[in-house]
Protein backbone atom coordinates (compact mmCIF):
# COMPACT_ATOMS: atom_id res chain seq x y z
CA UNK A 1 0.00 0.00 0.00
CA UNK A 2 1.49 3.35 -1.02
CA UNK A 3 1.30 6.23 1.41
CA UNK A 4 -0.94 9.16 0.58
CA UNK A 5 1.54 11.87 1.48
CA UNK A 6 -0.82 14.69 0.62
CA UNK A 7 -3.39 13.31 3.06
CA UNK A 8 -0.70 12.79 5.71
CA UNK A 9 0.51 16.34 5.24
CA UNK A 10 -3.01 17.68 5.70
CA UNK A 11 -3.50 15.47 8.77
CA UNK A 12 -0.28 16.55 10.46
CA UNK A 13 -0.75 20.21 9.59
CA UNK A 14 -4.29 20.20 11.00
CA UNK A 15 -3.16 18.40 14.15
CA UNK A 16 -0.37 20.91 14.65
CA UNK A 17 -2.04 24.19 13.73
CA UNK A 18 -5.69 23.56 14.58
CA UNK A 19 -5.34 21.53 17.78
CA UNK A 20 -1.89 21.20 19.35
CA UNK A 21 -0.55 24.74 19.08
CA UNK A 22 -3.90 26.46 19.88
CA UNK A 23 -4.16 24.28 23.01
CA UNK A 24 -0.75 25.45 24.28
CA UNK A 25 -1.38 29.06 23.39
CA UNK A 26 -4.68 28.98 25.28
CA UNK A 27 -3.68 26.97 28.35
CA UNK A 28 0.11 26.80 28.51
CA UNK A 29 1.38 30.38 28.39
CA UNK A 30 1.69 31.84 31.90
CA UNK A 31 0.94 35.47 31.12
CA UNK A 32 0.93 36.39 34.81
CA UNK A 33 4.19 34.87 36.11
CA UNK A 34 6.06 34.40 32.83
CA UNK A 35 7.17 31.49 30.70
CA UNK A 36 5.10 28.46 29.77
CA UNK A 37 3.63 25.72 31.95
CA UNK A 38 4.36 22.27 30.57
CA UNK A 39 2.26 19.77 32.47
CA UNK A 40 -1.43 20.30 31.84
CA UNK A 41 -4.50 18.09 31.94
CA UNK A 42 -6.49 17.36 28.80
CA UNK A 43 -9.01 19.88 30.13
CA UNK A 44 -6.34 22.61 30.25
CA UNK A 45 -5.75 22.59 34.01
CA UNK A 46 -2.15 23.23 35.08
CA UNK A 47 -1.00 20.23 37.13
CA UNK A 48 2.34 21.66 38.25
CA UNK A 49 3.71 25.18 38.41
CA UNK A 50 7.27 23.91 37.96
CA UNK A 51 8.82 25.19 34.75
CA UNK A 52 11.48 22.98 33.22
CA UNK A 53 14.07 25.16 31.59
CA UNK A 54 14.63 22.99 28.54
CA UNK A 55 10.89 23.11 27.92
CA UNK A 56 11.01 26.91 28.03
CA UNK A 57 13.92 26.93 25.59
CA UNK A 58 12.38 24.39 23.24
CA UNK A 59 9.12 26.34 23.31
CA UNK A 60 11.03 29.44 22.21
CA UNK A 61 12.31 27.39 19.27
CA UNK A 62 8.84 26.03 18.53
CA UNK A 63 7.01 29.34 18.39
CA UNK A 64 9.89 31.04 16.58
CA UNK A 65 10.04 28.23 14.02
CA UNK A 66 6.27 28.42 13.51
CA UNK A 67 6.70 32.12 12.79
CA UNK A 68 9.73 31.61 10.55
CA UNK A 69 8.66 28.49 8.66
CA UNK A 70 4.86 28.19 8.77
CA UNK A 71 3.08 31.53 9.10
CA UNK A 72 4.02 34.95 10.44
CA UNK A 73 1.27 35.12 13.03
CA UNK A 74 1.82 37.74 15.75
CA UNK A 75 0.66 35.32 18.45
CA UNK A 76 3.56 32.96 17.67
CA UNK A 77 6.10 35.73 18.08
CA UNK A 78 4.32 37.09 21.16
CA UNK A 79 4.57 33.67 22.82
CA UNK A 80 8.24 33.23 21.90
CA UNK A 81 9.09 36.70 23.17
CA UNK A 82 7.16 36.22 26.41
CA UNK A 83 9.00 32.98 27.19
CA UNK A 84 12.34 34.49 26.12
CA UNK A 85 11.88 37.41 28.52
CA UNK A 86 11.11 35.04 31.41
CA UNK A 87 13.93 32.59 30.86
CA UNK A 88 16.60 35.21 30.22
CA UNK A 89 15.64 36.88 33.50
CA UNK A 90 15.69 33.74 35.65
CA UNK A 91 17.20 30.86 33.70
CA UNK A 92 20.99 31.04 34.29
CA UNK A 93 23.32 30.88 37.25
CA UNK A 94 26.29 33.21 37.80
CA UNK A 95 28.55 30.80 35.86
CA UNK A 96 26.43 31.13 32.73
CA UNK A 97 24.94 27.62 33.04
CA UNK A 98 21.24 27.13 32.39
CA UNK A 99 19.16 25.77 35.26
CA UNK A 100 17.27 22.50 35.01
CA UNK A 101 13.99 23.64 36.57
CA UNK A 102 12.38 26.76 38.03
CA UNK A 103 9.34 27.22 40.19
CA UNK A 104 6.38 29.15 38.87
CA UNK A 105 7.96 32.49 39.74
CA UNK A 106 11.43 31.70 38.39
CA UNK A 107 13.33 30.44 41.43
CA UNK A 108 15.67 27.47 40.71
CA UNK A 109 14.71 23.97 41.89
CA UNK A 110 16.37 20.53 41.97
CA UNK A 111 19.92 21.72 42.79
CA UNK A 112 20.19 24.28 40.02
CA UNK A 113 22.07 23.68 36.77
CA UNK A 114 22.06 19.89 36.62
CA UNK A 115 21.58 19.23 32.90
CA UNK A 116 23.86 20.41 30.12
CA UNK A 117 21.09 19.52 27.68
CA UNK A 118 19.43 22.80 28.72
CA UNK A 119 22.44 24.69 27.39
CA UNK A 120 22.07 22.97 24.02
CA UNK A 121 18.42 23.93 23.81
CA UNK A 122 19.34 27.51 24.77
CA UNK A 123 21.64 27.77 21.75
CA UNK A 124 19.02 26.17 19.53
CA UNK A 125 16.08 28.22 20.76
CA UNK A 126 17.84 31.57 20.84
CA UNK A 127 19.23 31.10 17.33
CA UNK A 128 15.75 30.46 15.91
CA UNK A 129 14.38 33.38 17.93
CA UNK A 130 17.09 35.63 16.48
CA UNK A 131 16.05 34.53 12.99
CA UNK A 132 12.54 35.70 13.75
CA UNK A 133 13.38 38.94 15.53
CA UNK A 134 17.04 39.88 14.81
CA UNK A 135 17.30 40.16 18.61
CA UNK A 136 20.95 40.90 19.39
CA UNK A 137 20.61 39.82 23.02
CA UNK A 138 19.36 36.39 21.92
CA UNK A 139 22.28 35.73 19.61
CA UNK A 140 24.73 37.08 22.19
CA UNK A 141 23.34 34.62 24.74
CA UNK A 142 23.62 31.82 22.19
CA UNK A 143 27.28 32.67 21.60
CA UNK A 144 28.01 32.91 25.32
CA UNK A 145 26.39 29.54 25.91
CA UNK A 146 28.32 28.02 22.99
CA UNK A 147 31.63 29.17 24.49
CA UNK A 148 30.62 27.91 27.93
CA UNK A 149 29.63 24.42 26.82
CA UNK A 150 32.66 24.00 24.57
CA UNK A 151 34.84 24.11 27.68
CA UNK A 152 32.58 21.79 29.67
CA UNK A 153 32.10 19.21 26.92
CA UNK A 154 35.87 18.89 26.67
CA UNK A 155 36.13 18.02 30.37
CA UNK A 156 34.62 14.68 31.40
CA UNK A 157 32.89 14.99 34.75
CA UNK A 158 32.33 18.73 34.51
CA UNK A 159 28.64 18.53 33.68
CA UNK A 160 25.50 16.62 34.57
CA UNK A 161 22.69 15.27 32.40
CA UNK A 162 19.61 15.09 34.61
CA UNK A 163 17.11 13.53 34.70
CA UNK A 164 19.17 10.59 33.38
CA UNK A 165 22.80 10.58 34.56
CA UNK A 166 25.27 8.96 32.15
CA UNK A 167 26.95 5.90 33.69
CA UNK A 168 30.70 6.17 34.11
CA UNK A 169 32.78 5.07 31.13
CA UNK A 170 29.93 5.49 28.66
CA UNK A 171 28.69 8.11 26.23
CA UNK A 172 25.15 9.25 25.48
CA UNK A 173 24.08 9.77 21.90
CA UNK A 174 21.98 12.69 23.11
CA UNK A 175 25.06 14.83 23.79
CA UNK A 176 26.41 14.55 20.25
CA UNK A 177 22.95 14.77 18.69
CA UNK A 178 21.80 17.90 20.52
CA UNK A 179 25.04 19.85 20.38
CA UNK A 180 25.79 18.94 16.76
CA UNK A 181 22.37 20.33 15.86
CA UNK A 182 22.69 23.41 18.08
CA UNK A 183 26.21 24.27 16.91
CA UNK A 184 25.21 23.75 13.29
CA UNK A 185 22.24 26.10 13.59
CA UNK A 186 24.31 28.77 15.33
CA UNK A 187 27.16 28.44 12.84
CA UNK A 188 24.76 28.74 9.90
CA UNK A 189 23.15 31.84 11.40
CA UNK A 190 26.49 33.51 12.10
CA UNK A 191 28.04 32.27 8.86
CA UNK A 192 30.93 31.18 11.08
CA UNK A 193 32.93 28.21 9.82
CA UNK A 194 34.51 27.40 13.17
CA UNK A 195 31.14 27.10 14.90
CA UNK A 196 29.72 25.05 12.05
CA UNK A 197 32.78 22.77 12.11
CA UNK A 198 32.14 22.08 15.80
CA UNK A 199 28.90 20.42 14.70
CA UNK A 200 30.65 17.84 12.53
CA UNK A 201 29.15 14.34 12.95
CA UNK A 202 32.70 13.02 13.24
CA UNK A 203 33.27 15.05 16.39
CA UNK A 204 33.24 13.00 19.59
CA UNK A 205 32.86 14.61 22.98
CA UNK A 206 34.16 12.88 26.12
CA UNK A 207 31.59 11.13 28.23
CA UNK A 208 30.24 12.58 31.41
CA UNK A 209 31.33 10.44 34.34
CA UNK A 210 29.43 12.20 37.05
CA UNK A 211 26.15 11.05 38.49
CA UNK A 212 23.81 12.32 41.13
CA UNK A 213 20.87 10.95 43.00
CA UNK A 214 17.80 10.78 40.83
CA UNK A 215 14.54 12.35 41.86
CA UNK A 216 11.87 10.16 43.39
CA UNK A 217 9.22 12.53 42.07
CA UNK A 218 6.61 11.46 39.57
CA UNK A 219 7.13 12.17 35.91
CA UNK A 220 5.14 14.19 33.44
CA UNK A 221 3.14 11.90 31.16
CA UNK A 222 5.21 10.79 28.20
CA UNK A 223 8.41 12.27 29.65
CA UNK A 224 11.22 11.24 31.97
CA UNK A 225 11.26 14.67 33.61
CA UNK A 226 10.27 14.69 37.31
CA UNK A 227 7.48 16.92 38.52
CA UNK A 228 5.92 17.40 41.92
CA UNK A 229 2.32 16.86 40.91
CA UNK A 230 0.42 14.40 38.76
CA UNK A 231 -0.30 15.31 35.15
CA UNK A 232 -1.79 13.98 31.99
CA UNK A 233 -0.41 16.08 29.19
CA UNK A 234 3.07 17.35 28.35
CA UNK A 235 4.25 20.05 26.03
CA UNK A 236 4.45 19.00 22.35
CA UNK A 237 8.21 19.61 22.27
CA UNK A 238 8.73 17.45 25.38
CA UNK A 239 7.36 14.07 24.46
CA UNK A 240 8.24 10.55 23.60
CA UNK A 241 6.79 7.09 23.99
CA UNK A 242 4.04 5.00 22.45
CA UNK A 243 0.29 5.48 22.28
CA UNK A 244 0.79 9.00 20.97
CA UNK A 245 -1.28 11.32 18.87
CA UNK A 246 0.12 12.52 15.55
CA UNK A 247 3.67 13.81 15.23
CA UNK A 248 5.07 16.27 12.74
CA UNK A 249 8.61 17.31 13.47
CA UNK A 250 12.35 17.07 13.12
CA UNK A 251 14.61 14.28 14.22
CA UNK A 252 16.26 16.53 16.79
CA UNK A 253 13.14 16.39 18.94
CA UNK A 254 12.80 20.17 19.02
CA UNK A 255 9.98 20.08 16.50
CA UNK A 256 6.97 22.27 16.40
CA UNK A 257 4.31 19.67 16.95
CA UNK A 258 5.74 16.48 18.34
CA UNK A 259 3.19 14.14 19.90
CA UNK A 260 1.99 13.67 23.44
CA UNK A 261 1.10 10.57 25.40
CA UNK A 262 -2.35 10.24 26.91
CA UNK A 263 -2.94 9.35 30.52
CA UNK A 264 -0.96 9.69 33.71
CA UNK A 265 2.13 7.51 34.26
Amino acid sequence: MSADFKALHQLYRAELLERTIPFWLKYGIDWQSGGICTCISDEGQVQSGDKYVWSQLRAIWTFSALYNKIERKPEYLDAATHIFDFITLYGRNDRGEWYFCLDQNGQPLFDGATSIYCDGFAIYGFTEFARATSNLHAIDLARQTYANVQLRLAQPGSYQTQPLPIPGGTKAHGISMIFASAFGELGDYLNDRATTAAASPARSWPSCRTSSAGSSSRTCAGSSVPIRASSSRCAPWELRGSETRSAAGRATGSAAGASWKKGSP
